[in-house]
């Protein structure tokens, strides 16, 4: 069985990565409108007013000059730069909205602002949700700077819900192509684009998750020079390297720490990721989040245990923080566990991997498990894992 190993939080900070532009490339969420008449202006802003309950700061542009039905720009408290709102029409994206949902929408209202550097992922949301609540009858949200479609059962569960939050991978898409593995959609957030070159077939899968996971973490941490070097795994160090894409931009390719010049893919990071024993360190945000939905989902995890426990092909694991309090760096590692028995609203668990920080404990070690313990949990079953994400905390059980 595969696990996935120590998510650490480690204090202390970097110095500044040479890989961060300032200012970040500009956001784009369309929303596409139902029928063939295009909203007004005013009722787009009374919405937003409504919505927000604030007092908008508006600068309408000349209609000569907007090459649009309409267009302005607007100054709103939750985000770090004015929005640029106008309504246009497109046949593609018509074309488009029609093919995932049926719904006809001959006009849209963009909305266009500029992520900060210092918490792309907050601003991104408030965005989402600013457009979502001004565009109630919008039957999706399409995101140009990612390519996403967001549909609206997706953002009122990721976006709307404060149990839970998008991942920050939301934020760009990964494309390969070749052996090319890289991100899209960085830039926005005031980092270069990551790629991973000639990446081997058998390591592409692990070499889209592994850069989607270091472009989470270039969001907390600053990516060192080329003359540095990251752990992004326990033991496993990389280290990256501008080099110059084709139509002359800037891309951060994503190296082993040591190795032949003339291997460019950090092929001994994805050789030790792609046995499966090991993976990237989570960001601080992402473990926060994931511990607050595994201790909201508590209960329909226990009732799982509790009925299927024993049932062939069913394995359930826990995930519990070990802090070193003697440590000066005050490291957390998070460390898992399988659950062997339960008593109340409580698991008995042994520990299924050696760590790597905490001393003294074995595999086997056995310890009781409680709700304000954990920070993750999760149900290994024939057709895939099943995580604290995949069920709605008010629902059923796993």
């Amino acid at each position: 069985m595969d696990f996935p190993l120590n998510i650490m939080q480690q204090g202390g900070s970097n110095p500044p990565s040479p890989f961060r532009l300032d200012p970040p490339t500009t956001t784009m969420v369309l929303g596409p409108w139902p029928g063939d008449e295009p909203p007004t202006m005013d009722a787009i802003l009374q919405a937003m007013a409504n919505c927000t309950g604030q007092e908008l700061n508006v600068r309408v542009a000349d209609e000569n000059d907007a090459g649009a039905i309409w267009a302005c720009q607007v100054e709103i408290d939750g985000l770090p730069s004015p929005c640029a709102i106008w309504c246009d029409r497109s046949e593609e994206l018509a074309n488009a909205t029609r093919e995932i949902t049926g719904v006809q929408c001959d006009t849209l209202v963009a909305f266009e602002t500029l992520l900060s550097i210092d918490d792309p992922l907050t601003n991104y949301i408030n965005l989402v949700r600013l457009v979502s609540m001004t565009l109630p009858d919008a039957p999706v949200l399409h995101d140009t700077g990612s390519g996403y479609w967001l549909e609206r059962d997706r953002i009122l569960q990721d976006f709307m819900d404060v149990e839970r939050e998008p991942s920050e991978d939301i934020l760009w898409r990964i494309e390969l192509e070749g052996g090319s593995v890289r991100t899209a959609g960085l830039q926005r957030c005031g980092r270069e684009e990551l790629v991973m070159l000639g990446v081997p077939e058998m390591l592409q899968q692990t070499a889209i998750e592994s850069i989607s996971d270091i472009a989470a973490l270039s969001l907390e941490l600053e990516l060192p020079g080329s003359e540095g070097m990251l752990e992004i795994s326990p033991d496993i160090l990389v280290r990256f390297e501008p080099i110059t894409d084709d139509d002359g931009s800037t891309l951060v390719s994503v190296r082993d720490a040591v190795q032949e010049e003339t291997t460019p893919c950090p092929q001994l990071a994805l050789n030790a990721m792609n046995i499966g024993e090991i993976a990237v360190f989570r960001t601080t945000r992402r473990t926060r989040q994931t511990t607050k939905l595994a201790q909201a989902t508590w209960n329909q995890f226990i009732d799982a245990c509790r009925d299927d426990l024993h049932k062939d092909g069913l394995q359930f694991m826990v995930q519990v923080p070990f802090e070193q309090v003697d440590d000066d760096e005050a490291l957390r590692e998070h460390l898992w566990l399988q659950v062997v028995a339960v008593q109340d609203e409580v698991v008995e668990a042994k520990l299924a991997h050696r760590p790597r920080l905490v001393p003294g404990l074995d595999i086997g070690w056995t310890t009781m498990v409680a709700q304000d313990e954990v920070s993750n949990w999760t149900v290994y079953t024939e057709d895939g894992p099943i995580g604290p994400g995949d069920i709605d905390p008010e629902g059923g059980s796993a």
